[in-house]
Protein backbone atom coordinates (compact mmCIF):
# COMPACT_ATOMS: atom_id res chain seq x y z
CA UNK A 1 0.00 0.00 0.00
CA UNK A 2 2.90 2.41 0.47
CA UNK A 3 4.20 1.64 -2.79
CA UNK A 4 0.83 2.31 -3.90
CA UNK A 5 0.79 5.35 -1.71
CA UNK A 6 4.26 6.93 -3.28
CA UNK A 7 3.16 6.33 -6.72
CA UNK A 8 -0.01 8.91 -6.70
CA UNK A 9 1.64 11.66 -5.16
CA UNK A 10 4.14 11.31 -7.56
CA UNK A 11 1.03 11.36 -9.78
CA UNK A 12 2.74 8.52 -11.83
CA UNK A 13 -0.55 6.85 -11.62
CA UNK A 14 -3.95 7.53 -12.36
CA UNK A 15 -7.03 7.39 -9.48
CA UNK A 16 -8.59 4.05 -11.10
CA UNK A 17 -5.21 2.37 -11.61
CA UNK A 18 -3.74 3.54 -8.07
CA UNK A 19 -7.43 1.81 -6.69
CA UNK A 20 -7.04 -1.33 -9.01
CA UNK A 21 -3.26 -1.53 -7.89
CA UNK A 22 -4.54 -0.63 -3.88
CA UNK A 23 -7.23 -3.83 -3.98
CA UNK A 24 -4.80 -6.15 -6.01
CA UNK A 25 -2.24 -5.47 -3.42
CA UNK A 26 -4.74 -5.99 -0.28
CA UNK A 27 -5.83 -8.82 -1.94
CA UNK A 28 -2.18 -10.27 -1.83
CA UNK A 29 -1.66 -9.61 1.74
CA UNK A 30 -5.08 -11.53 2.59
CA UNK A 31 -4.38 -14.52 0.78
CA UNK A 32 -0.67 -14.24 2.64
CA UNK A 33 -1.91 -13.84 6.04
CA UNK A 34 -4.67 -16.54 5.18
CA UNK A 35 -2.06 -19.16 4.08
CA UNK A 36 0.05 -18.16 7.44
CA UNK A 37 -2.99 -19.16 9.65
CA UNK A 38 -3.64 -22.54 7.77
CA UNK A 39 -0.16 -23.67 7.94
CA UNK A 40 -0.32 -22.57 11.75
CA UNK A 41 -3.05 -24.62 12.32
CA UNK A 42 -2.17 -27.66 10.38
CA UNK A 43 -0.12 -28.92 12.85
CA UNK A 44 2.81 -29.82 10.02
CA UNK A 45 5.85 -31.23 11.82
CA UNK A 46 7.77 -29.40 8.84
CA UNK A 47 7.28 -27.47 6.25
CA UNK A 48 8.48 -29.51 3.25
CA UNK A 49 7.91 -29.38 -0.46
CA UNK A 50 7.81 -31.76 -3.30
CA UNK A 51 10.99 -30.33 -4.92
CA UNK A 52 12.23 -31.11 -1.67
CA UNK A 53 12.01 -35.13 -1.33
CA UNK A 54 14.39 -37.39 -3.47
CA UNK A 55 12.83 -39.80 -5.14
CA UNK A 56 16.42 -41.61 -6.20
CA UNK A 57 16.29 -42.27 -2.59
CA UNK A 58 13.15 -44.04 -2.17
CA UNK A 59 12.74 -46.32 -5.04
CA UNK A 60 9.24 -47.36 -3.89
CA UNK A 61 7.68 -43.59 -4.50
CA UNK A 62 7.12 -43.07 -7.99
CA UNK A 63 7.38 -39.81 -9.02
CA UNK A 64 5.22 -39.97 -11.57
CA UNK A 65 2.31 -41.32 -9.04
CA UNK A 66 3.31 -38.83 -6.48
CA UNK A 67 3.04 -36.09 -9.14
CA UNK A 68 -0.24 -36.71 -9.95
CA UNK A 69 -1.07 -36.48 -5.97
CA UNK A 70 1.15 -32.81 -6.05
CA UNK A 71 -2.09 -31.89 -8.53
CA UNK A 72 -4.32 -32.03 -5.36
CA UNK A 73 -6.85 -33.63 -7.90
CA UNK A 74 -7.25 -36.08 -5.31
CA UNK A 75 -9.25 -33.49 -3.30
CA UNK A 76 -11.48 -32.58 -5.90
CA UNK A 77 -12.63 -36.06 -6.47
CA UNK A 78 -13.27 -36.55 -2.77
CA UNK A 79 -10.43 -39.55 -2.74
CA UNK A 80 -8.68 -40.88 0.14
CA UNK A 81 -4.58 -41.25 -0.07
CA UNK A 82 -2.63 -43.62 2.06
CA UNK A 83 0.89 -43.88 2.42
CA UNK A 84 2.49 -47.11 3.10
CA UNK A 85 5.98 -48.48 3.31
CA UNK A 86 8.84 -48.99 6.61
CA UNK A 87 10.42 -45.75 8.62
CA UNK A 88 12.63 -43.92 6.60
CA UNK A 89 11.42 -43.80 3.49
CA UNK A 90 9.91 -40.41 3.40
CA UNK A 91 6.17 -41.16 4.08
CA UNK A 92 5.82 -38.37 6.21
CA UNK A 93 7.88 -36.12 3.58
CA UNK A 94 5.61 -36.61 1.22
CA UNK A 95 2.68 -36.29 3.44
CA UNK A 96 4.01 -32.68 4.80
CA UNK A 97 4.49 -31.88 1.05
CA UNK A 98 1.39 -32.58 -0.21
CA UNK A 99 -0.35 -30.62 3.15
CA UNK A 100 1.93 -27.85 2.36
CA UNK A 101 0.89 -27.73 -1.23
CA UNK A 102 -2.96 -28.04 0.00
CA UNK A 103 -2.52 -24.68 2.06
CA UNK A 104 -1.01 -23.04 -0.06
CA UNK A 105 -3.85 -23.30 -2.29
CA UNK A 106 -5.97 -22.28 0.38
CA UNK A 107 -7.41 -25.57 1.99
CA UNK A 108 -7.73 -25.97 5.24
CA UNK A 109 -5.10 -28.84 6.11
CA UNK A 110 -4.50 -31.23 9.57
CA UNK A 111 -1.92 -33.18 9.79
CA UNK A 112 -2.68 -36.23 12.65
CA UNK A 113 -0.44 -38.76 13.36
CA UNK A 114 -1.58 -42.17 12.92
CA UNK A 115 -0.54 -42.70 16.62
CA UNK A 116 -3.07 -40.21 17.05
CA UNK A 117 -5.33 -41.40 14.93
CA UNK A 118 -5.33 -44.64 17.12
CA UNK A 119 -5.60 -43.10 20.21
CA UNK A 120 -8.44 -40.93 18.99
CA UNK A 121 -10.07 -44.47 17.76
CA UNK A 122 -9.83 -46.26 20.84
CA UNK A 123 -10.92 -43.61 22.94
CA UNK A 124 -14.02 -42.83 21.09
CA UNK A 125 -17.41 -45.22 21.34
CA UNK A 126 -17.69 -46.98 17.73
CA UNK A 127 -20.12 -44.81 15.92
CA UNK A 128 -20.14 -42.23 18.25
CA UNK A 129 -20.65 -38.86 15.82
CA UNK A 130 -17.47 -36.30 15.57
CA UNK A 131 -14.78 -38.77 15.80
CA UNK A 132 -11.65 -37.97 14.59
CA UNK A 133 -11.97 -40.25 12.07
CA UNK A 134 -14.58 -38.57 10.28
CA UNK A 135 -13.30 -36.10 7.99
CA UNK A 136 -14.99 -33.06 6.84
CA UNK A 137 -15.03 -33.07 2.61
CA UNK A 138 -13.59 -29.99 2.64
CA UNK A 139 -10.18 -30.53 4.33
CA UNK A 140 -7.24 -32.20 3.71
CA UNK A 141 -6.49 -34.59 6.57
CA UNK A 142 -3.00 -36.43 6.85
CA UNK A 143 -1.80 -39.01 9.00
CA UNK A 144 1.92 -39.73 9.37
CA UNK A 145 3.51 -41.78 11.95
CA UNK A 146 5.63 -38.86 13.62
Amino acid sequence: MHDCMQRLGKLETSYADFLEQLLLSEDRARNERMRQALLQLSGLPAVTTVEQYDFKFASGAPKSQFLELASLAFIERKENVVLLGPSGVGKTHLASALAHRAIMAGIYTKFISAADVLAARSSTPSGAPGSILQSCCSALEIAGDR
